[in-house]
């Protein structure tokens, strides 16, 4: 049986399609999550900035029995990223 040595170096084997395509994959997965992250930090950062205002003139409103101008206050203090989530797919 002849003697068979195969040699490859990192460069010959990078250069496989399939692995190429994962290695393409892999870096778009890590793209993709860090957008979401950013643009979930962002989000964040509004509902906080909403939210004292909001909770007293709620509070407020629900202790005084005015609750249709409480619930119109929730309703308005919630981000406008957070509008189109519900009941429809994007």
């Amino acid at each position: 049986m002849p003697e068979v040595q195969l040699t490859a170096s990192v460069a010959d084997i990078l250069t496989l399609p399939v692995l190429r395509q994962f290695v393409v994959n892999r870096i778009d997965d890590v793209v993709t999550l860090g957008v979401g992250l950013a643009a979930s930090g962002a989000g964040l950062g509004t509902s906080i900035a909403q939210l004292p205002g909001a909770l007293v003139t709620l509070t407020q409103q629900l202790l005084t029995g005015q609750f249709e101008a409480a619930l119109t206050t929730i309703e308005q203090a919630r981000p406008a990223s957070e509008e189109g989530r519900h009941g429809r797919r994007q």
